[in-house]
């Protein structure tokens, strides 16, 4: 399964890194698609456009949403 999650401010969170505004929702977000990808599923996230496009933890993060 291919899944995308439109998260524009939780890219600290799926990089392990702690951030003023992260919560619990982003938390949860990265614990997800950490918990998907190790299943094996595609996870591709977008994020906020001054992030980096990166691969962590099996989740493809991208910079993209304005």
């Amino acid at each position: 399964m291919r899944l995308a999650i439109l998260a524009p401010s939780a890219g600290p969170s799926f990089r392990g890194e702690v951030a003023q505004g992260q919560g619990g929702a982003e938390r949860q977000l990265a614990a997800l698609g950490q918990v998907l990808a190790a299943r094996g599923h595609q996870v591709d996230v977008i994020l906020s456009s001054d992030s980096e496009a990166a691969a962590v933890n099996g989740c493809r993060l991208w910079p993209v949403y304005p």
